[in-house]
């Protein structure tokens, strides 16, 4: 009796496998992500403790340095709230 239900034991047998593969690959890329932001929020601290640093012992803004809080010295507009990102559509 055991031989007529070969191929349905099989099946379960295999779709089980296939779940178990598809558990397995979710943990797995769910630890992969939470790898990744931890690596990139440890990243973003490092660069904001080494701007603060730089920042810290750089010249003096009031001795006549520039600071960083004015406009962009590139002339960029891109920073400028309320201004249109894409202006060729205005251009010809």
């Amino acid at each position: 009796m055991l031989e007529t239900y070969f191929g349905l034991i099989e099946a379960t047998f295999v779709f089980g496998l296939a779940v178990a593969f598809y558990i397995w690959q979710r943990n797995d890329l769910k630890k992969e992500k939470a790898k990744d932001l931890a690596k990139a929020e440890a990243a973003a601290r490092h660069r904001a403790a080494e701007a603060a640093a730089a920042g810290s012992a750089g010249p003096d803004p009031a001795a006549g340095a520039p600071s960083s809080a004015g406009p962009d010295p590139t002339g960029s507009r891109h920073d400028q709230p309320g201004r249109n990102q894409d202006t060729r559509d205005r251009q010809g």
